[in-house]
């Protein structure tokens, strides 16, 4: 801005300097006729270019700062875009990390067990469609909320889910197939294979320990953003 002022203080010196010798080489030389001879003397035509340039200089000032003010207003508005744009996808990073752990699936799985009987096929269906879907969802929002370049790391992110996520059927559909349907009393019997349920929730587990640092090392690298959002 300083140096805008500067510059446009030199250029108004120089044409002010060029104009004045203008004004007095034009009342230095002599009339060709009587048309040419000036009503005016010099210092009335110096006098109205000075009110001229102090009036242009003002519109110019004016002019100046306007376009500056609405600049700094665009820059602050976009800067409160990316601001809201990274506390998003921070939003969906952490909600990855966290969808993505055991717990979820450890404690549908307990309450499953729990109810035993009482609980249907059904049940299990929707409570495990539950425990997928906000990783899902997250997931699928970073792939909407992210630049192009960003898609390497969220591929593996989302390979890593994937498999993830085959681990956890295989736990819901041994739960499925583990009930009877007793025709006589038209009921469902559940019984699981402790030991069976147990080694699959222990290959779950293991994976999900497994992938979690680089689940979080690709996180970093999406959320790691500068001002431009690339």
């Amino acid at each position: 801005m300083i140096k805008k002022i500067i510059n446009g203080f030199l250029g108004c010196l120089v044409i002010s300097l060029i104009v004045i010798f203008l004004i007095h080489s034009c009342f230095k030389i002599p009339a060709i006729n009587d048309f040419f001879i000036s009503d005016w003397d010099a210092s009335n035509v110096l006098e109205f270019f000075g009110v001229i340039l102090g009036i242009s200089v003002t519109v110019i000032s004016l002019i100046i700062a306007n376009y500056e003010s609405s600049a700094e207003q665009r820059e602050l508005h976009e800067f409160q875009i990316r601001q809201e744009w990274k506390k998003t996808v921070n939003e969906y990073a952490i909600k990855v990390l966290t969808e993505f752990s055991y717990t979820k699936i450890d404690v549908i799985t307990n309450r499953i067990l729990t109810l035993h009987n009482k609980i249907t096929p059904f049940d299990i269906q929707a409570s495990f469609n539950e425990a997928t879907e906000g990783l899902d969802n997250s997931v699928n929002a970073l792939f909407y909320f992210l630049p192009e370049k960003k898609e390497e790391p969220l591929q593996k992110i989302n390979k890593i889910v994937e498999e993830r996520y085959h681990l956890v059927m295989d736990i819901k559909n041994f739960l499925l197939h583990s009930f009877m349907y007793i025709e006589s009393n038209q009921t469902y019997h559940f019984l699981p294979k402790e030991k069976d349920l147990q080694d699959l929730e222990q290959k779950c587990f293991k994976y999900i320990l497994e992938n979690t640092d680089t689940i979080i090392e690709n996180l970093k690298l999406i959320t790691n953003v500068d001002e431009t959002g690339e």
